[in-house]
């Protein structure tokens, strides 16, 4: 089978890119193409894994124009594409590929059919536009999809011709919903795990590229919250350290204001602490976040896939959800998609894993301990759970690659 890869991992976001790696270790064959909107950074992540040396990239040129799109119309797949520079040169890869692969992640929504994002969107969707011309097959491996409101008529135009498309979401909380309501038949609905809860072992075992200094006892701390937010927020998290007696590694999972400055600005707040050089390698590799994730005491997070991580590592985690356009609604189906995945139902308290505020980490010793001890409970009851869970990632795989 002849198949090309799209997707949101050009972008230097850890829970973006680190899923394209994770897949490329897990397919039975290396893609023929992978589709890009930044050829720079994919060549440097690709080249730094040697799991596709052989693959075509292409890259698909979107017009500026795009970012004026407005999601509130009832866009249409002919009005879209037409803001592809290289439509010509797309259709033509495409006509001799079998599959058309979209890869994992939470882009299938009103947020990146936004202004700020709408070019990325129409870069990723773009190559699966052309499949359905050519009557290709398109699998889109584990998302999650919605909230889809000014946006869904936009999606339900783009989705309703894909008749040989497998949707494959990663919640069972609320993607499916929304994919029903915008049209999307039953039968090419699936669940799968995010692509990232269960790590490869060729992935799982490269080893840590940096040597953070720690002591035996650390934290890990990554947000992304406005700057002037931190120091309030840090209260309870100081207090731990000072409990404990813990050192902090800092770990940005984004470049400059998606993390890098956060984590910058915390180093001069919080004592004893290990700032993660990102800078240094341009990206957070794969190897280092899982090394130091699995060896923490405890991480903290904003972002959803520093929880998956923890998960997948059986590691102590707490995740702070923030609101998006004034609804938690939308992190909390993806945190908590994500603990359905992974503990099993009755084993596990939701607010053990998921906080609304950084106050709600703990603030001292016997605290974190009685945590840490409830969630090592949850995952050791949860072994056969995570074994069904690993079936759903093959089953997935295995519907792609039938052919």
């Amino acid at each position: 089978m002849k198949y090309a890869i799209a997707g949101p991992y050009c972008d230097v976001n850890f829970g973006d890119y680190a899923m394209l790696p994770n897949n490329l270790a897990a397919f039975p064959q290396p893609p023929a193409v992978i589709f890009s909107f930044d050829d720079g950074f994919l060549r440097r992540m690709l080249r730094d894994y040697d799991l596709a040396p052989d693959a075509q990239i292409v890259h698909v040129e979107v017009a500026q124009e795009a970012a004026d799109l407005s999601p509130n119309l009832p866009l249409t797949p002919i009005e879209l594409i037409r803001h592809i520079g290289n439509i010509d040169h797309l259709r033509a890869i495409v006509s001799g590929l079998d599959v058309v692969v979209v890869n994992g992640g939470g882009y299938m929504n009103d947020l990146w059919a936004r202004p700020h994002r709408m070019r990325r969107l129409l870069a990723i969707l773009a190559p699966a536009v052309v499949a359905v011309e050519q009557g290709k097959t398109i699998h889109f491996t584990a998302n999650g999809f919605g909230p889809f409101s000014e946006s869904a008529e936009m999606f339900a135009s783009l989705f309703a011709r894909m008749h040989s498309a497998s949707f494959t979401c990663r919640d069972a909380l609320g993607s499916p919903s929304w994919l029903r309501r915008i049209g999307v038949a039953e039968n090419s609905i699936y669940l799968a795990p995010d692509d990232l809860l269960l790590v490869e072992r060729d992935l799982a075992c490269r080893p840590s590229r940096l040597n953070i200094p720690t002591s035996k006892d650390y934290l890990v701390v990554e947000t992304y919250r406005p700057v002037q937010e931190l120091e309030i927020n840090m209260k309870s998290l100081l207090a731990l350290q000072d409990s404990i007696g813990a050192e902090v590694v800092l770990l940005p999972m984004n470049r400059a204001h998606g993390g890098e400055d956060q984590a910058e600005a915390l180093s001069r707040i919080l004592p004893n602490s290990h700032l993660y050089p990102i800078s240094s390698e341009g990206y957070l590799p794969v190897e280092d976040a899982l090394h130091l994730i699995s060896g923490a005491r405890l991480t903290v997070t904003d972002r959803y896939h520093g929880l998956v991580a923890a998960l997948g590592l059986s590691a102590p985690v707490v995740s702070i959800i923030r609101p998006v356009r004034g609804s938690l609604d939308y992190y909390y189906r993806k945190n908590a998609g994500a603990l359905e995945w992974r503990l099993a139902p009755g084993s596990y308290t939701e607010t053990d894993f998921i906080a609304l505020e950084w106050a709600n980490v703990p603030s001292n010793k016997n605290e974190l301990d009685l945590l840490v001890q409830r969630q090592t409970q949850s995952y050791a009851a949860s072994v056969q759970h995570f074994d069904r869970t690993r079936v759903a990632r093959m089953n997935m795989v295995e519907r792609i690659f039938a052919a």
